[in-house]
């Protein structure tokens, strides 16, 4: 073995090791903001939705409230998924260097 697959040899185990890790810590990170963006958003929804199907004056404008509130739930939820992968993937590039040259904690919880 040469220096060069000293140098690199614990570094692509510490790769493989930290990869399916990290991969199932960012997933759960991921669930978990997606689950609590909707449970926040539930209640107000649920209002919105039988204000909506109730017949009666303010049934057109629930429906828009309803479907203007979805959309926007939607997006924050996108945007938080997004950003917990983007974390994953650093935390992973942490992670994965050898303890010497990491510059900042990781931050997987």
């Amino acid at each position: 073995m040469s220096a060069t697959d000293r140098e690199t040899g614990p570094g692509l185990y510490r790769l493989l090791a930290a990869s399916p890790i990290m991969g199932a810590a960012t997933a759960y990170r991921a669930g978990a903001a997606y689950a609590s963006v909707w449970y926040k958003k539930a209640p107000r929804l649920t209002s919105l939705w039988f204000d909506a199907v109730e017949p009666g004056p303010g049934a057109a404008s629930a429906g828009a409230k309803l479907r203007k509130e979805m959309l926007a739930a939607s997006e924050l939820s996108v945007k938080r998924v997004s950003h917990e992968l983007n974390r994953g993937i650093h935390d992973l590039e942490h992670v994965s260097r050898p303890p010497a040259k990491r510059k900042r904690p990781p931050t997987i919880f």
